[in-house]
């Protein structure tokens, strides 16, 4: 019956698959409101529509299914990363959380530093974002990031 996918108008799949949609669309994932993973599932529908093969061994059911899971599964483990990567530096006295999400989103630049010395990371971190470090790390404590730095960038 839903193998033929493409010759079925959009609206009338959305009104058959709405509850898959609305159940995806209610798992909690931090961040997300029910709104926005609804829309999520749509668009999701609308690619599994396109990309669909009735000669392809799953019905168009799992296919869907296997779609909405993948996309929340992706977006969920994406929040946890963001939120992972939150770093608590102490330095002169000074305490406070560094939120690299953006400049360490890359994965291979996060492994790379991961290892790294927190001053190698300030550093990094002062690079990315065009901020000015001298008021985080002494002069001395620059050089020695700069030179490990500079090693890590070698081996890469």
């Amino acid at each position: 019956m839903y193998n033929d996918v493409k010759n079925i108008s959009f609206e009338i799949l959305e009104l058959v698959w709405k509850p898959l949609l609305h159940k995806f669309a209610s798992w909690n994932i931090q961040g997300a409101e029910y709104k926005d993973l609804l829309q999520e599932m749509r668009v999701v529908l609308w690619k599994a529509q396109q990309m669909y093969s009735p000669t392809g061994k799953a019905s168009f059911k799992t296919y869907l299914y296997q779609a909405c899971f993948n996309r929340i599964f992706n977006m969920n483990a994406y929040t946890q990363r963001k939120i992972r990567k939150a770093h608590v530096v102490s330095l002169s006295g000074r305490e406070g959380v560094l939120f690299a999400p953006d400049p360490f989103s890359d994965i291979e630049t996060y492994s790379m530093l991961s290892n790294a010395g927190e001053e190698t990371r300030i550093i990094a971190f002062g690079i990315i974002n065009d901020m000015n470090i001298d008021e985080y790390l002494t002069p001395e404590q620059i050089e020695t990031g700069i030179e490990e730095l500079k090693e890590l960038l070698k081996d890469e």
